[in-house]
């Protein structure tokens, strides 16, 4: 059996003549001093070569690594707490999630991630593909922030109106409206930041009634006469059709008016 080359040394050899502790020794001086370089031996002994040569960018810098000990592993899920291929600890801020299109989640490294589309970028962005991609990406985020800000005050009056929604965009899911719905429900808000209805300060007897005993038809006219928001009001129930609930000095119920 070989022994370590280093003098007053009688362990067995791992690679390059030395042994395990002797080596890793060789090893940091040598990371201290730089990267690897094909011909170089890795931590386990390998030697830096031909198809096991494994070059990568490293912040736009091309290095080596040991083909043999970076082999991604094929269907092996990545944990909290592991470390990716390129040495980045998958935990914190670095652990990004990402689903599947057949909807299962996996963690990636949030670093190399962002590397990776950096790249992506640099290289397609004076690409015709790419500007009308990013475009129709800054269209789309632009109107889920128009349509957030609607549904956040959709929520802050049906708080009021209704006693409770359904939190993010729960206004909108409430309401289900739709585009004609919507321009009356705009044109009630915008009233609603000068003046208040009769049912927003009380809204249980124009919509938490007994269902089994709802108001007459001159009992609902009585509740909303005179109310500044009546017209409003009307008009959004027209295009709503609620199913339920005292709507503009009539009672509705299944989207119909219940008295004719």
């Amino acid at each position: 059996m070989e022994t370590c080359s280093t003098i007053g040394c009688h362990s067995p050899t791992r690679a390059k003549g030395l042994c395990k502790r002797h080596y890793d020794t060789f090893l940091k001086a040598r990371k201290r001093g730089g990267y690897l370089k094909p011909g170089d031996f890795c931590r386990q002994g390998h030697k830096i070569e031909g198809d096991n040569a494994q070059y990568y960018l490293n912040h736009g810098i091309e290095r080596v690594r040991c083909a043999q000990c970076n082999k991604v592993k094929p269907n092996v899920k990545i944990k909290l707490g592991d470390v990716c291929i390129y040495g980045h600890k998958i935990e914190g801020e670095n652990a990004y999630w990402i689903t599947s299109p057949e909807g299962a989640k996996r963690l990636r490294c949030h670093q190399c991630t962002k590397e990776r589309r950096a790249r992506y970028i640099e290289a397609n962005k004076e690409t015709k593909e790419f500007q009308e991609r990013l475009k129709a990406n800054r269209e789309t985020s632009k109107e889920r922030k128009r349509q957030k800000a609607q549904a956040d005050s959709y929520d802050k009056i049906l708080t009021v109106q209704a006693g409770k929604t359904n939190g993010s965009y729960g206004g909108l899911r409430y309401l289900n409206l739709n585009r004609r719905a919507q321009v009356a429900w705009e044109s009630l808000e915008q009233k609603f930041a000068e003046v208040r209805s009769f049912c927003y300060e009380s809204p249980a007897e124009y919509i938490d009634y007994d269902e089994e005993n709802p108001p007459s038809k001159e009992h609902a006219f009585n509740l909303c006469n005179g109310c500044p928001m009546l017209v409003e009001c009307a008009r959004l129930a027209s295009a709503y059709k609620p199913p339920i609930g005292v709507w503009g000095g009539e009672v509705w119920e299944d989207g119909k008016v219940m008295y004719r």
